[in-house]
């Protein structure tokens, strides 16, 4: 039963204990994926935000799908719940304190049972039960051993410090926290794991977010800026005070800013479309909502103050243009001016009548120009007029140029006016000019005749008389014929001016004939001409109407007799030719107006022509994006020429209107003009067509890509997965193995999940590839691909599983090997150890240790006998591992056999040092009691008298008998032992000789100090009994002396009282007696100095009494 439940509580324990691993496993892929889900790196532009984007969808799939494993591990707490919920575990739990070392030095494995260190490592402390070998862990997990001298302990805390191993700090620091952290139980445990996966998930899906928002602010702020500069580029060519220099200029710059305002057409759509997506963050609470709004606003200020200024530039153009149309008009008609202005100024007034006439008649002419000019003169000031109220600021120019046009025409129209004056002088001055000098030189010659009493004086003065009488009739005659001639010249000049206003016509029919207005180039001047030539028409009806009017008056005043019918029929043409002449021009006109109509109806078609070529040439692209990104980056190009194609609908409606109009006016080059509309219509048609179809093929694209980018995705996917699987890595130990088949566990669920993912997205697959898409055989190909490359992951997987269980089979056999080797090189250490103790007491200790490990040597053979049959049982079942597990239980017989050897080996030589041990142990024993006893004999204390002497004495004959006694007892038994040593060809014989030899020279010496020792007790008894006579000799001369010399001090102390010379007399015989008592006295004492000088030549210790 106690067995029963110690399974049971192992079990549990197991249990708890897997439970705790695979929540530390978990909690560390936990720790390791934190970072990442929890970056705040969100990229610093579009592509690397999108390539982020993508990696954290592979880390969100992992991070859902362990999911899975956190639903394995609530069910494996609530097992363990269910079996173990009155065991409270820990981290630690079950586990013993950990120690770590730190190596002093590195060590280069020597053997497999060794491992390889680098000075500064830090390990984990197994075994430190020999003093020269421990048994370490590195921090890859190998387990052997390194000399204990090259190696010391440090404390947990240190360890941590120290750790350059990541792992092995995780390790150390785990470990740190078993050994100093609280325990808790499996629900805390579980409770705690669950809180970090929900944060773990919040964390994932707070980035995916973020990311999102990220690229989509990219996107917004690359399109905002990219629209920005655009505007700041725009506006300062919108914000140009550039008016232009000239008219041919003004219209380059017009053309330049239809263009432009064709491209704000365009990016109008760009802006609704940023607006758009801006608002849409905004209102979905995106993290830069203030920031976008901001930029947004900023945007729509740049866009305002840009239509702002595009309206104002298009007034400045348009103002710009019809004043420099109004220069281009009054500089044509100053010119005009100049020209006539050559005429008026010429000085020649001509030589003779008939160049007199001639001049005349071409001033007449210059006086119709003139009053043709008039009139342009007239439209000239009222234009100004117009201008300068329509635009103020150029109402200076205008009035200048205008000063200018009305200077010109006046000094002009007064130079002719003056011409006409002189001209008509000089025609009288030249008449007469002929006739009147003979006359005079008649009358002078006559009066000279006269004065000089010519004697026919009276004749002459008759004949002068005479002649002078009919020169003044003649005067008369010729006023009464001029007269008759005006008349006639009126006819003549009625003639003339008839001829040459038929003339006119003539000329300007042809010109009101021409069809250059069919010839689109130059227009603007050619208008403007014919605006000159109505002009020049209309300043010359009033002549044409004059010279008809005249012709009649002629007839009236019959002054024409005979000749009118010739002035009528005259007449009649004449009022012909004008009519013509006026319905040639206002044709032409009209003409003119309807070709400039089609000008500008045909820029419109060119402009729309290049657009549509250069649409054409975009739809017709073959370009339908290499990646999602590209089709992405088309599909918004797409939509903006979608907004382009509805911007230019309105263009092709207007067109077709005006077309329409055309036909409805009959203009001359209606059935063109419809054909060139009709034309770009079907062009626009066609156009459409192409734009829905590479919409259509863009969409494809884009779901191609997407196809492609998940098949891609699934195979990196797949490829990664591989890499795990087809790893040849199945676990370094059990632990190793153990985790490996936990993760490939979770990997098959993992595939397992994932494969109707993959069948989706083939369905998918197969679904475009029945739609007749244009990739339908590299979609086959891929889906193939993608199949095998499935089924390929999936067989590596089956394999990858079989041989984490065949390495499994084998990391068991092997751990319960490791361990008999670990054991049998632990003996076998112990057992090659020289130390056969060094004292009696600890080879004793070392024997029943030694009985105790042949005891286990038993066991452990019966248990490699076991693993014998596992190797064996692993070999047939072809373990892959199957040539290391003959090896393993090669080697590990071999060690047992070595073993065993040495388990003899030591037997014997711990019995060897037993004895040697025994001998030492008797040797010592001898020599401490030889050495007691030397002590005893080396004192230097002889006695200091007799008595003491003669106990001495009766003492050195007690030691002399224990001599004796101990001979027998000491010296003779460790001889014996010596003798028995040395015959059994002890490996110390020389050594036990050797020390035999030295205890038996200290009992010789021992012997021989203290034959000594007795001899010198005997000579201080024998002295002593001498200095014992000399001390009573001397005691009794000393005793005799003493009171000799007493008697005398007091004799001579008693005072001296004379009284009489006999006392004198006496006293002096009383002293006489006491010299020589002194004298005898000092005999004695030398008697008594010579005997103290004999008893001091003794040297003894005793005082003389």
């Amino acid at each position: 039963e106690t067995a029963e439940s110690r399974k049971q509580v192992l079990e549990d324990s197991y249990e708890a204990q897997k439970y705790f691993s695979d929540a530390l496993a978990a909690e560390l892929w936990m720790k390791d994926i934190e970072p990442v889900v929890g970056s705040s790196d969100y990229g610093k532009d579009e592509d690397m935000a999108e390539a982020l984007l993508k990696k954290h969808e592979t880390v969100f799939a992992d991070v859902k799908g362990f999911g899975s494993t956190i639903e394995a591990l609530s069910a494996q707490s609530a097992k363990c719940q269910d079996t173990v919920s009155d065991v409270s575990l820990g981290p630690g739990a079950g586990e013993s304190e950990k120690t770590y070392v730190k190596a002093v030095y590195s060590y280069g494995a020597h053997s497999a049972r060794e491992v390889s260190v680098k000075k500064g490592e830090i390990l984990a402390l197994i075994n430190s039960s020999n003093k020269e070998w421990w048994k370490v862990e590195t921090s890859g997990g190998k387990q052997g051993f390194l000399p204990a001298n090259y190696v010391k302990k440090v404390s947990p805390s240190v360890a941590v410090g120290l750790a350059g191993n990541a792992s092995l700090q995780r390790r150390v620091s785990f470990n740190v926290a078993m050994e100093t952290g609280p325990q808790e139980s499996v629900v805390d445990r579980q409770a705690r794991v669950k809180r970090k996966y929900a944060n773990l998930e919040r964390l994932a899906d707070d980035r995916r977010q973020r990311l999102e928002e990220s690229k989509k602010r990219f996107v917004l702020s690359r399109e905002l800026n990219e629209l920005k500069h655009w505007i700041t580029d725009k506006a300062a060519f919108v914000s140009s005070e550039e008016a232009g220099k000239d008219l041919e200029h003004v219209e380059a710059l017009k053309k330049k800013f239809e263009s432009f305002q064709a491209e704000l057409t365009s990016n109008e759509a760009k802006l609704t479309s940023i607006t758009t997506m801006a608002e849409g963050m905004v209102q979905e609470g995106h993290t830069d909502a203030e920031e976008i709004q901001g930029e947004l606003e900023d945007l729509n200020s740049l866009w305002e103050t840009l239509v702002q200024s595009t309206a104002s530039r298009k007034h400045q153009l348009e103002e710009a243009y019809n004043v420099q149309k109004f220069i281009r008009a009054a500089d044509e008609t100053k010119l005009w001016m100049n020209e006539k202005s050559t005429s008026a100024l010429s000085d020649d007034y001509g030589r003779d009548l008939a160049s007199v006439q001639a001049l005349q008649r071409k001033h007449e002419g210059l006086e119709r120009d003139l009053d043709a000019l008039e009139e342009k003169v007239k439209s000239v000031t009222v234009e100004s007029g117009a201008l300068s109220r329509s635009y103020p600021q150029a109402a200076k120019q205008v009035k200048s140029k205008e000063k200018e046009v009305l200077d010109a025409w006046n000094h002009l129209k007064g130079h002719a006016e003056a011409r006409k004056v002189k001209l008509v002088d000089s025609y009288d001055l030249s008449h007469f000019v002929n006739e009147e000098p003979k006359i005079s030189e008649v009358q002078k010659f006559a009066d000279q005749l006269v004065q000089s009493r010519h004697y026919a004086a009276v004749e002459i003065a008759e004949r002068r008389a005479s002649v002078l009488s009919a020169w003044a009739k003649l005067k008369q005659s010729l006023v009464d014929w001029r007269s008759r001639l005006g008349q006639s010249q009126s006819l003549q000049q009625f003639n003339r001016e008839v001829d040459e206003i038929d003339a006119w016509l003539g000329d300007k029919l042809q010109t009101a004939g021409d069809e250059s207005y069919r010839d689109p180039t130059n227009l603007e001047n050619k208008l403007q001409k014919h605006e000159t030539f109505e002009s020049e028409v209309e300043a010359s009806k009033e002549r044409v109407f004059g010279l008809v009017q005249a012709g009649k008056d002629l007839i009236e005043s019959q002054q024409c007799p005979g000749q009118e019918g010739d002035i009528q029929e005259r007449i009649g043409s004449l009022e012909e030719q004008w009519e013509k002449l006026i319905n040639k021009t206002n044709e032409k006109t009209q003409k003119l107006k309807e070709a400039n109509q089609e000008r500008q109806f045909n820029e419109g078609i060119r402009d729309l022509d290049y657009w549509l070529q250069e649409t054409e040439a975009k739809l017709s692209s073959d370009d339908l994006g290499r990646d999602i990104d590209g089709v992405e980056a088309l599909a918004k190009k797409h939509q903006l020429l979608e907004a382009e194609l509805l911007a230019q609908q309105d263009r092709i409606k207007d067109l077709k209107a005006q077309s329409m109009k055309f036909m409805e006016d009959h203009h001359f080059d209606a059935q063109s003009i419809q054909a060139k509309q009709r034309d770009t219509e079907a062009r626009f048609g066609r156009l459409q067509q192409l734009a829905k179809g590479r919409k259509a093929k863009l969409e494809d694209s884009l779901t191609l890509h997407q196809f492609y980018g998940s098949i891609n995705d699934e195979e990196a996917w797949i490829k990664e997965k591989k890499l795990l699987v087809s790893s040849t890595d199945y676990g370094k130990d059990l632990l190793g193995v153990q985790r490996h088949l936990n993760n490939h566990r979770k990997l098959e669920d993992e595939l397992n999940t994932h494969e109707q993912a993959l069948k989706s997205l083939l369905s998918q697959g197969d679904k475009l590839a029945s739609s007749d898409h244009y990739a339908m055989l590299e979609i086959k190909e891929k889906c193939s691909n993608l199949q095998d490359q499935w089924q390929d992951l999936n067989n590596l997987a089956s394999k990858r599983h079989q041989k984490l269980l065949e390495s499994l089979s084998y990391q068991e056999f092997s751990a319960r090997v490791s361990e008999e080797e670990s054991w049998l090189s632990e003996k076998l250490s112990l057992t090659g150890s020289d130390d056969y103790g060094n004292s009696l007491a600890a080879v004793q200790s070392l024997l029943k240790k030694h009985e105790a490990f042949e005891t286990d040597v038993v066991v452990h053979q019966g248990r490699i006998a076991e693993m014998e049959e596992t190797g064996e049982k692993l070999t047939k079942q072809d373990n892959y591992q199957a040539k290391q597990i003959k090896q393993k239980l090669t080697l590990l017989k071999s060690k047992m056999k070595e073993l065993e050897s040495a388990g003899k080996r030591r037997q014997a030589g711990l019995q060897d040092s037993k004895n040697c041990l025994q001998f030492y142990w008797e040797a010592d024993t001898v020599e401490s009691w030889i050495k007691n006893k030397h002590g005893q004999l080396h004192s230097d204390d002889h006695g200091r008298d007799i008595l003491s002497v003669q106990a001495l004495l009766t003492k050195h004959e007690t030691f002399e008998a224990s001599l004796s006694s101990y001979k027998k007892e000491g010296i003779d038994n460790l001889t014996q032992v010596k003798d028995d040593l040395i015959s059994t060809n002890h490996s110390q014989s020389r050594s036990i000789t050797q020390r035999h030899t030295d205890v038996m020279r200290r009992w010789d010496k021992l012997q021989k100090d203290s034959d000594a020792h007795k001899a010198r007790l005997q000579r201080a008894l024998d002295q002593f009994k001498k200095v014992e006579e000399l001390f009573r000799q001397f005691a009794e001369k000393a005793s005799a002396f003493s009171i000799a010399l007493s008697n005398i001090e007091e004799d001579l102390a008693d005072p001296v009282r004379c009284n009489s010379l006999h006392e004198i007399e006496s006293i002096r015989g009383s002293h006489q007696q006491l010299q020589q008592q002194v004298s005898i006295c000092r005999n004695d004492l030398k008697q008594i100095s010579t005997l103290d000088r004999q008893i001091k030549s003794y040297s003894t210790s005793a005082s003389n009494p």
